[in-house]
Protein backbone atom coordinates (compact mmCIF):
# COMPACT_ATOMS: atom_id res chain seq x y z
CA UNK A 1 0.00 0.00 0.00
CA UNK A 2 1.53 3.56 -1.28
CA UNK A 3 1.02 6.46 1.92
CA UNK A 4 0.93 9.72 0.12
CA UNK A 5 2.14 12.18 2.74
CA UNK A 6 0.58 15.73 2.73
CA UNK A 7 4.09 17.38 1.89
CA UNK A 8 4.17 15.83 -1.42
CA UNK A 9 1.41 18.71 -2.56
CA UNK A 10 2.87 21.35 -2.06
CA UNK A 11 2.93 22.83 -5.61
CA UNK A 12 -0.65 22.18 -5.55
CA UNK A 13 -1.78 25.51 -3.85
CA UNK A 14 0.71 27.88 -5.87
CA UNK A 15 -0.54 26.60 -8.48
CA UNK A 16 -4.03 27.10 -7.86
CA UNK A 17 -3.12 30.54 -6.99
CA UNK A 18 -1.90 31.12 -9.88
CA UNK A 19 -4.72 30.07 -12.02
CA UNK A 20 -6.69 32.20 -9.63
CA UNK A 21 -4.24 35.63 -10.65
CA UNK A 22 -4.65 34.98 -14.11
CA UNK A 23 -8.85 34.68 -14.31
CA UNK A 24 -8.89 37.43 -12.28
CA UNK A 25 -6.36 39.27 -14.57
CA UNK A 26 -8.57 37.76 -17.69
CA UNK A 27 -11.58 39.36 -15.95
CA UNK A 28 -10.08 42.57 -15.04
CA UNK A 29 -8.89 42.48 -18.85
CA UNK A 30 -12.34 41.43 -20.15
CA UNK A 31 -13.65 44.44 -18.15
CA UNK A 32 -11.68 46.97 -19.07
CA UNK A 33 -12.16 46.12 -22.82
CA UNK A 34 -15.93 46.07 -22.66
CA UNK A 35 -15.45 49.50 -20.64
CA UNK A 36 -13.66 50.91 -23.48
CA UNK A 37 -15.85 49.60 -26.22
CA UNK A 38 -19.18 51.06 -24.76
CA UNK A 39 -17.10 54.44 -23.94
CA UNK A 40 -16.16 54.71 -27.65
CA UNK A 41 -20.02 53.09 -28.87
CA UNK A 42 -21.40 56.13 -26.09
CA UNK A 43 -18.61 58.91 -27.58
CA UNK A 44 -19.78 57.89 -31.48
CA UNK A 45 -23.48 57.74 -30.45
CA UNK A 46 -23.02 61.20 -28.56
CA UNK A 47 -21.23 62.44 -31.87
CA UNK A 48 -23.60 61.30 -34.45
CA UNK A 49 -26.50 62.76 -32.32
CA UNK A 50 -24.99 66.19 -32.48
CA UNK A 51 -24.44 65.96 -36.34
CA UNK A 52 -27.83 64.65 -36.59
CA UNK A 53 -29.11 67.99 -34.63
CA UNK A 54 -26.60 69.99 -36.67
CA UNK A 55 -27.99 68.60 -39.98
CA UNK A 56 -31.92 69.66 -38.70
CA UNK A 57 -30.61 72.73 -37.95
CA UNK A 58 -29.44 73.11 -40.81
CA UNK A 59 -32.39 72.08 -42.77
CA UNK A 60 -34.10 74.26 -40.73
CA UNK A 61 -32.57 77.58 -41.64
CA UNK A 62 -32.65 76.87 -45.37
CA UNK A 63 -36.29 76.92 -44.62
CA UNK A 64 -36.46 80.23 -43.22
CA UNK A 65 -33.96 81.42 -46.16
CA UNK A 66 -36.49 80.39 -48.91
CA UNK A 67 -39.05 81.97 -47.00
CA UNK A 68 -36.91 85.22 -47.25
CA UNK A 69 -35.88 84.42 -51.01
CA UNK A 70 -37.03 82.04 -53.12
CA UNK A 71 -33.51 82.12 -55.08
CA UNK A 72 -31.87 80.48 -51.81
CA UNK A 73 -29.30 78.14 -53.36
CA UNK A 74 -27.67 77.12 -49.93
CA UNK A 75 -25.11 77.91 -47.85
CA UNK A 76 -21.18 76.55 -47.63
CA UNK A 77 -20.14 75.34 -44.24
CA UNK A 78 -21.10 77.34 -41.32
CA UNK A 79 -20.08 76.80 -37.37
CA UNK A 80 -22.87 76.23 -34.90
CA UNK A 81 -22.66 75.18 -31.33
CA UNK A 82 -20.20 72.01 -31.13
CA UNK A 83 -19.88 71.67 -35.09
CA UNK A 84 -21.23 72.94 -38.07
CA UNK A 85 -23.83 72.37 -41.01
CA UNK A 86 -23.52 72.90 -44.90
CA UNK A 87 -26.55 73.45 -46.92
CA UNK A 88 -27.30 73.12 -50.77
CA UNK A 89 -30.96 74.03 -52.46
CA UNK A 90 -32.00 72.49 -55.95
CA UNK A 91 -35.03 73.07 -57.73
CA UNK A 92 -35.65 69.89 -59.11
CA UNK A 93 -36.85 70.02 -62.67
CA UNK A 94 -40.52 68.26 -61.91
CA UNK A 95 -42.05 71.14 -60.58
CA UNK A 96 -40.53 74.54 -60.44
CA UNK A 97 -42.24 75.73 -57.01
CA UNK A 98 -40.43 72.83 -55.54
CA UNK A 99 -36.95 72.74 -53.89
CA UNK A 100 -34.51 70.13 -52.54
CA UNK A 101 -32.87 71.01 -49.15
CA UNK A 102 -30.32 68.67 -48.48
CA UNK A 103 -28.45 69.62 -45.18
CA UNK A 104 -25.40 68.04 -43.61
CA UNK A 105 -24.66 68.21 -39.74
CA UNK A 106 -20.96 67.19 -38.88
CA UNK A 107 -18.98 66.91 -35.66
CA UNK A 108 -16.69 68.34 -34.40
CA UNK A 109 -16.12 70.32 -37.71
CA UNK A 110 -15.74 69.00 -41.50
CA UNK A 111 -12.35 68.17 -41.53
CA UNK A 112 -12.11 64.04 -42.14
CA UNK A 113 -9.00 63.77 -39.84
CA UNK A 114 -10.29 65.63 -36.62
CA UNK A 115 -10.79 63.38 -34.04
CA UNK A 116 -14.32 62.24 -33.52
CA UNK A 117 -15.63 62.96 -36.99
CA UNK A 118 -18.81 61.91 -37.88
CA UNK A 119 -21.25 63.47 -40.50
CA UNK A 120 -25.02 63.30 -40.81
CA UNK A 121 -27.68 64.35 -43.47
CA UNK A 122 -30.69 65.17 -44.26
CA UNK A 123 -33.39 65.63 -47.18
CA UNK A 124 -36.27 67.70 -47.18
CA UNK A 125 -38.49 68.41 -50.31
CA UNK A 126 -40.73 71.69 -49.67
CA UNK A 127 -43.23 73.51 -51.70
CA UNK A 128 -42.36 77.78 -51.83
CA UNK A 129 -45.74 79.69 -52.62
CA UNK A 130 -45.29 83.47 -52.65
CA UNK A 131 -47.58 84.98 -50.63
CA UNK A 132 -50.23 87.53 -51.70
CA UNK A 133 -47.75 89.91 -49.90
CA UNK A 134 -47.31 93.92 -50.15
CA UNK A 135 -44.33 93.24 -51.76
CA UNK A 136 -45.88 92.60 -54.77
CA UNK A 137 -47.78 96.20 -55.38
CA UNK A 138 -46.95 99.32 -57.27
CA UNK A 139 -49.41 100.43 -54.59
CA UNK A 140 -50.67 98.77 -51.36
CA UNK A 141 -52.73 100.83 -48.75
CA UNK A 142 -53.84 99.10 -45.69
CA UNK A 143 -56.97 101.15 -45.03
CA UNK A 144 -57.24 103.20 -47.65
CA UNK A 145 -55.84 105.21 -51.29
CA UNK A 146 -56.61 108.32 -52.63
CA UNK A 147 -55.06 109.11 -55.95
CA UNK A 148 -56.06 112.45 -57.48
CA UNK A 149 -55.00 113.75 -61.02
CA UNK A 150 -52.74 111.91 -63.54
CA UNK A 151 -51.72 108.59 -62.28
CA UNK A 152 -49.27 105.87 -64.06
CA UNK A 153 -48.22 102.55 -62.29
CA UNK A 154 -46.91 99.83 -64.69
CA UNK A 155 -43.70 97.17 -63.51
CA UNK A 156 -40.61 96.21 -64.59
CA UNK A 157 -37.81 93.78 -63.42
CA UNK A 158 -34.37 95.36 -62.38
CA UNK A 159 -32.74 91.81 -62.32
CA UNK A 160 -33.24 92.09 -66.48
CA UNK A 161 -32.00 96.22 -66.38
CA UNK A 162 -33.02 99.02 -66.04
CA UNK A 163 -36.32 100.90 -66.51
CA UNK A 164 -37.49 101.07 -70.06
CA UNK A 165 -41.34 102.13 -71.02
CA UNK A 166 -41.59 100.89 -73.77
CA UNK A 167 -40.94 97.25 -72.77
CA UNK A 168 -42.94 97.79 -69.30
CA UNK A 169 -44.68 95.20 -67.80
CA UNK A 170 -48.70 95.35 -66.58
CA UNK A 171 -47.98 93.95 -63.17
CA UNK A 172 -48.43 97.53 -61.71
CA UNK A 173 -51.35 96.74 -59.56
CA UNK A 174 -52.84 99.17 -56.91
CA UNK A 175 -54.99 97.59 -53.59
CA UNK A 176 -56.04 97.88 -50.31
CA UNK A 177 -57.12 95.43 -47.20
CA UNK A 178 -59.99 97.72 -46.59
CA UNK A 179 -63.80 96.78 -47.65
CA UNK A 180 -65.34 100.01 -47.25
CA UNK A 181 -66.97 101.96 -50.20
CA UNK A 182 -64.49 104.41 -52.20
CA UNK A 183 -61.85 103.04 -49.95
CA UNK A 184 -59.57 103.47 -53.30
CA UNK A 185 -60.46 106.28 -55.37
CA UNK A 186 -59.35 107.07 -58.37
CA UNK A 187 -60.00 110.77 -59.61
CA UNK A 188 -58.43 111.65 -63.25
CA UNK A 189 -57.89 115.12 -63.69
CA UNK A 190 -55.86 117.00 -66.99
CA UNK A 191 -55.50 113.87 -68.72
CA UNK A 192 -56.09 109.65 -69.25
CA UNK A 193 -54.70 107.68 -65.84
CA UNK A 194 -52.56 105.01 -67.07
CA UNK A 195 -52.77 101.74 -64.83
CA UNK A 196 -50.87 98.76 -65.90
CA UNK A 197 -52.09 96.59 -63.73
CA UNK A 198 -54.69 95.39 -61.46
CA UNK A 199 -57.27 97.66 -59.07
CA UNK A 200 -58.10 95.30 -55.94
CA UNK A 201 -60.27 95.75 -53.03
CA UNK A 202 -60.21 94.11 -49.81
CA UNK A 203 -61.06 90.33 -49.33
CA UNK A 204 -64.78 89.63 -49.08
CA UNK A 205 -65.18 93.55 -50.41
CA UNK A 206 -67.43 93.93 -53.56
CA UNK A 207 -64.93 95.84 -56.13
CA UNK A 208 -67.71 97.39 -57.88
CA UNK A 209 -68.41 99.46 -54.42
CA UNK A 210 -64.88 99.88 -52.74
CA UNK A 211 -63.19 101.26 -55.87
CA UNK A 212 -64.23 104.17 -57.08
CA UNK A 213 -63.03 105.96 -60.55
CA UNK A 214 -64.00 109.42 -61.53
CA UNK A 215 -62.89 110.04 -64.98
CA UNK A 216 -60.47 108.56 -67.84
CA UNK A 217 -58.62 105.17 -66.99
CA UNK A 218 -56.63 103.39 -69.81
CA UNK A 219 -56.98 100.25 -70.23
CA UNK A 220 -60.67 100.55 -70.17
CA UNK A 221 -61.95 98.63 -68.85
CA UNK A 222 -59.32 98.08 -66.18
CA UNK A 223 -58.98 95.29 -64.18
CA UNK A 224 -60.97 95.44 -60.51
CA UNK A 225 -61.15 91.72 -58.36
CA UNK A 226 -60.78 91.44 -54.64
CA UNK A 227 -57.74 89.70 -52.29
CA UNK A 228 -58.71 86.33 -51.65
CA UNK A 229 -56.89 86.86 -48.49
CA UNK A 230 -55.79 89.85 -46.35
CA UNK A 231 -52.62 91.30 -46.67
CA UNK A 232 -50.37 90.96 -43.35
CA UNK A 233 -47.80 94.33 -42.80
CA UNK A 234 -45.34 93.42 -40.46
CA UNK A 235 -44.23 96.21 -38.00
CA UNK A 236 -40.18 97.44 -38.51
CA UNK A 237 -38.44 96.70 -35.55
CA UNK A 238 -35.06 98.21 -35.79
CA UNK A 239 -31.81 96.17 -35.62
CA UNK A 240 -29.28 96.31 -32.64
CA UNK A 241 -26.77 97.18 -34.96
CA UNK A 242 -28.36 100.07 -37.01
CA UNK A 243 -26.42 103.26 -37.45
CA UNK A 244 -27.85 106.15 -35.43
CA UNK A 245 -27.76 109.48 -38.10
CA UNK A 246 -30.42 111.34 -35.82
CA UNK A 247 -32.77 113.69 -37.56
CA UNK A 248 -31.31 114.05 -40.76
CA UNK A 249 -31.65 118.14 -43.10
CA UNK A 250 -30.37 118.10 -46.76
CA UNK A 251 -29.78 121.04 -48.61
CA UNK A 252 -28.91 122.34 -51.96
CA UNK A 253 -26.07 120.62 -53.36
CA UNK A 254 -25.64 117.92 -50.14
CA UNK A 255 -25.52 114.20 -50.73
CA UNK A 256 -25.80 111.87 -48.29
CA UNK A 257 -23.63 108.50 -49.50
CA UNK A 258 -24.05 105.23 -47.41
CA UNK A 259 -22.78 102.16 -47.30
CA UNK A 260 -24.10 98.50 -46.81
CA UNK A 261 -25.80 98.28 -43.87
CA UNK A 262 -28.94 99.84 -41.52
CA UNK A 263 -29.54 103.48 -40.48
CA UNK A 264 -31.28 104.83 -37.53
CA UNK A 265 -33.43 108.29 -38.30
CA UNK A 266 -35.05 110.31 -36.31
CA UNK A 267 -36.73 112.43 -39.16
CA UNK A 268 -35.65 113.13 -42.52
CA UNK A 269 -36.43 116.25 -44.19
CA UNK A 270 -34.88 119.09 -47.36
CA UNK A 271 -34.51 122.58 -46.76
CA UNK A 272 -34.59 125.33 -49.33
CA UNK A 273 -36.51 126.10 -52.90
CA UNK A 274 -36.33 124.34 -55.85
CA UNK A 275 -32.26 123.47 -56.72
CA UNK A 276 -30.51 123.90 -60.23
CA UNK A 277 -30.05 120.93 -62.63
CA UNK A 278 -27.82 118.18 -60.65
CA UNK A 279 -27.89 119.83 -57.02
CA UNK A 280 -30.98 118.38 -55.69
CA UNK A 281 -30.86 116.52 -51.97
CA UNK A 282 -29.41 113.53 -52.55
CA UNK A 283 -29.37 109.97 -50.96
CA UNK A 284 -26.69 107.52 -52.79
CA UNK A 285 -26.70 103.86 -51.51
CA UNK A 286 -23.37 102.79 -52.52
CA UNK A 287 -25.10 99.20 -51.54
CA UNK A 288 -27.94 96.91 -49.75
CA UNK A 289 -29.43 100.13 -47.42
CA UNK A 290 -32.51 99.76 -44.83
CA UNK A 291 -33.61 103.19 -43.37
CA UNK A 292 -35.45 102.92 -40.41
CA UNK A 293 -37.35 106.20 -39.78
CA UNK A 294 -39.04 106.96 -36.99
CA UNK A 295 -40.14 110.64 -37.40
CA UNK A 296 -41.73 112.83 -40.27
CA UNK A 297 -40.58 112.43 -43.52
CA UNK A 298 -41.15 115.93 -45.75
CA UNK A 299 -38.61 116.28 -48.35
CA UNK A 300 -38.98 117.86 -52.03
CA UNK A 301 -36.76 118.16 -55.20
CA UNK A 302 -34.83 114.60 -53.64
CA UNK A 303 -33.52 111.77 -55.16
CA UNK A 304 -32.90 108.33 -53.61
CA UNK A 305 -29.84 107.15 -56.05
CA UNK A 306 -28.44 104.85 -57.66
CA UNK A 307 -30.80 103.01 -60.29
CA UNK A 308 -31.61 99.67 -58.20
CA UNK A 309 -34.90 99.62 -55.92
CA UNK A 310 -33.72 96.20 -54.50
CA UNK A 311 -30.93 98.43 -52.78
CA UNK A 312 -33.32 100.47 -50.90
CA UNK A 313 -35.72 100.18 -48.44
CA UNK A 314 -37.24 103.02 -46.62
CA UNK A 315 -39.15 102.01 -43.54
CA UNK A 316 -41.21 104.04 -41.21
CA UNK A 317 -42.46 103.28 -37.25
CA UNK A 318 -44.99 104.22 -36.29
CA UNK A 319 -47.63 107.06 -37.29
CA UNK A 320 -45.70 109.84 -38.52
CA UNK A 321 -46.53 112.28 -41.69
CA UNK A 322 -44.59 111.21 -44.97
CA UNK A 323 -44.55 113.40 -47.64
CA UNK A 324 -42.57 113.43 -51.04
CA UNK A 325 -42.57 116.45 -53.83
CA UNK A 326 -40.98 115.90 -57.14
CA UNK A 327 -38.94 113.40 -55.66
CA UNK A 328 -37.25 110.79 -57.80
CA UNK A 329 -36.73 107.35 -55.52
CA UNK A 330 -35.07 104.06 -56.39
CA UNK A 331 -36.66 101.79 -53.43
CA UNK A 332 -39.04 100.45 -51.29
CA UNK A 333 -41.28 103.14 -49.59
CA UNK A 334 -42.76 101.60 -46.24
CA UNK A 335 -45.00 102.67 -43.59
CA UNK A 336 -47.44 100.30 -42.38
CA UNK A 337 -48.88 102.67 -39.61
CA UNK A 338 -48.47 105.94 -41.61
CA UNK A 339 -50.25 107.97 -44.60
CA UNK A 340 -47.69 108.35 -47.58
CA UNK A 341 -47.83 111.66 -49.87
CA UNK A 342 -46.64 111.92 -53.07
CA UNK A 343 -46.85 115.03 -55.15
CA UNK A 344 -45.33 115.17 -58.81
CA UNK A 345 -43.09 112.16 -58.03
CA UNK A 346 -41.60 109.11 -59.34
CA UNK A 347 -41.08 105.70 -57.20
CA UNK A 348 -39.35 102.99 -58.99
CA UNK A 349 -39.95 100.26 -56.78
CA UNK A 350 -42.80 100.19 -54.31
CA UNK A 351 -45.10 102.49 -52.15
CA UNK A 352 -46.81 100.39 -48.91
CA UNK A 353 -48.52 102.14 -46.57
CA UNK A 354 -51.50 102.37 -44.21
CA UNK A 355 -53.12 105.34 -46.24
CA UNK A 356 -51.91 106.52 -49.83
CA UNK A 357 -52.45 110.20 -50.89
CA UNK A 358 -51.13 110.88 -54.29
CA UNK A 359 -51.94 114.41 -56.10
CA UNK A 360 -50.68 115.74 -59.39
CA UNK A 361 -49.16 113.55 -61.94
CA UNK A 362 -47.04 110.78 -60.17
CA UNK A 363 -45.52 107.26 -61.59
CA UNK A 364 -45.14 104.19 -59.64
CA UNK A 365 -42.86 101.37 -61.26
CA UNK A 366 -43.34 98.15 -59.98
CA UNK A 367 -40.21 96.83 -59.47
CA UNK A 368 -40.58 92.89 -59.80
CA UNK A 369 -37.65 91.75 -58.65
CA UNK A 370 -38.62 92.93 -54.62
CA UNK A 371 -41.00 89.93 -54.39
CA UNK A 372 -38.35 87.84 -54.00
CA UNK A 373 -36.14 90.64 -52.09
CA UNK A 374 -38.49 92.28 -49.60
CA UNK A 375 -38.68 91.48 -45.69
CA UNK A 376 -40.86 93.72 -44.61
CA UNK A 377 -44.18 91.71 -46.12
CA UNK A 378 -46.04 88.83 -44.94
CA UNK A 379 -42.92 86.57 -46.61
CA UNK A 380 -43.21 82.98 -48.99
CA UNK A 381 -44.65 80.09 -47.73
CA UNK A 382 -42.58 77.38 -47.32
CA UNK A 383 -45.02 74.05 -47.00
CA UNK A 384 -42.83 70.24 -46.17
CA UNK A 385 -43.66 68.24 -48.90
CA UNK A 386 -41.28 64.99 -47.19
CA UNK A 387 -38.00 64.64 -44.88
CA UNK A 388 -35.64 61.52 -44.80
CA UNK A 389 -32.52 61.01 -43.55
CA UNK A 390 -30.48 59.49 -46.51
Amino acid sequence: MIMIKLSDNKGIALITFYLAIALLVTLGIGFITVGIYEGVFTQRFRNSKIAFYLAEAGADIGIAALRADTLYTGTGYATLGEGGYEISVTTPPANPNWRRVFSTGYYPDNNTASYGYTKRDVELYVQVSPSNGGSRWAMFGNSEIDLNGTIYTDSYDSRNGAYDVTSANSNGDIGTNSIQNAALKLNVTGQTATVKGDLIAGNGGDPNTVISINGSVTPSPVTMTALSAAVTLITPQVPSGATNLGNVTLGEGQSLPLNTGDYYLTGLKTTGGRPSAGQWPTIWANGKITLYVDGNIDVKYFNIFPADPKNVTVKVIGDHDVKLQDANVYGALYAPDSEITLKQSQVWGSVVADEITINGASSIHYDEALSTSGDYILGTTVDVLSWREP
